[in-house]
């Protein structure tokens, strides 16, 4: 229709310039077929469908990307406590070569507590577990008047003490 409301004058050749509008006209053929797709390729992709598909799909993708943050998280975590527990076996090592007495003291005396402790007539209310820390802190200090080489650089003041003296009574 034209601007006058009159139907099948666009049809009409235009005087003067026949070529132009059959390309005029070519053009609009192509824009209806492009829109023609455009609005098939809409409708496509707003069926319920292809929604739902979409929405499993990045449903999947958040729970996959979740997974692998956690599983990441789970790793590093677990490097850090076998680097921690390497370096606490490291450092347990160490003080265990530097100081074998007391380290043999103090196995010692866990090992009779445990057993004690194992025992059917052992008297839980009674304390008589107390000796084994008393004669652990003698044995340490035994070790140290006998070897006052051994006296470890955080140990107490009496330890030192103790050592000194004996350094000076071995002189």
């Amino acid at each position: 229709m034209d601007q006058e409301g009159n139907p099948g004058q666009l049809d009409q050749p235009v005087s003067g310039a026949p070529e132009e509008a059959t390309r005029i006209r070519e053009q609009i053929e192509h824009t209806r077929a492009n829109l023609s797709g455009t609005i098939e390729e809409l409708q496509d992709r707003l069926r319920p469908e292809h929604l739902v598909s979409q929405a499993g799909g990045a449903m999947r993708d958040a729970v996959e990307q979740k997974v692998k943050t956690m599983v990441n998280t789970a790793s590093n975590t677990a490097t850090r406590v076998a680097e921690q527990a390497r370096s606490s076996a490291e450092s347990l090592t160490y003080q265990v070569q530097s100081h074998p007495l007391p380290a043999a003291l103090a196995v010692g005396g866990l090992a009779w507590w445990m057993t004690r402790r194992r025992r059917a007539s052992y008297d839980y209310d009674n304390g008589s577990a107390s000796p084994v820390l008393p004669m652990l802190a003698l044995g340490a200090s035994w070790v140290t008047t006998c070897n006052p080489d051994r006296v470890a650089p955080g140990s107490s003041a009496s330890t030192r003490a103790a050592a000194r003296e004996a350094r000076a009574r071995n002189r």
